[in-house]
């Protein structure tokens, strides 16, 4: 939506803001921790092969996590050209789309809690109260 109304410069001028005002933030904030170990940061990063060699799960999640961060590049590389050139929307318009969208993903997440939680209250079970309620605090 800002760089309908000012321009696509000026998000980057608004990113590069917010990034600085985060890495002071960040920079107050976070407390100082000293880890126990003496590796190096290339000796830690080495070692991650041994830990993909060994632990077919996290070669597993891995997979899943770089398939997931693809299929979300991808889409959201290709989408805002496809709404521009087939139905004629305006950056601001592709923003709102955006917007919605991740609305959409943020509140899945609670949608599948209070399903299962309604599911799990229309069946009778011992962990389940006893009334019926549309959201059942089992």
């Amino acid at each position: 939506m800002i760089a309908g109304h000012f321009g696509w410069r000026a998000m980057f001028g608004v990113a590069a803001i917010l990034m600085v005002v985060i890495t002071i933030v960040l920079a107050m904030t976070i407390p100082r921790r000293q880890p126990s170990h003496q590796a190096s940061y290339f000796e830690l990063i080495g070692s991650l092969g041994a830990l993909v060699r060994t632990m077919p799960v996290l070669r597993h999640r891995s997979l899943y996590q770089a398939m997931m961060f693809a299929s979300f590049s991808l889409f959201w590389t290709a989408i805002p050209v496809e709404l521009t050139h087939h139905y004629g929307l305006t950056q601001t318009q592709i923003g709102v789309f955006a917007l919605i969208g991740a609305m959409g993903a943020t509140s899945a997440p609670i949608a599948g809690r209070f399903a299962e939680r309604a599911i799990r209250c229309a069946r009778p079970s011992p962990r389940c109260c006893s009334r019926r309620s549309p959201i059942c605090r089992c």
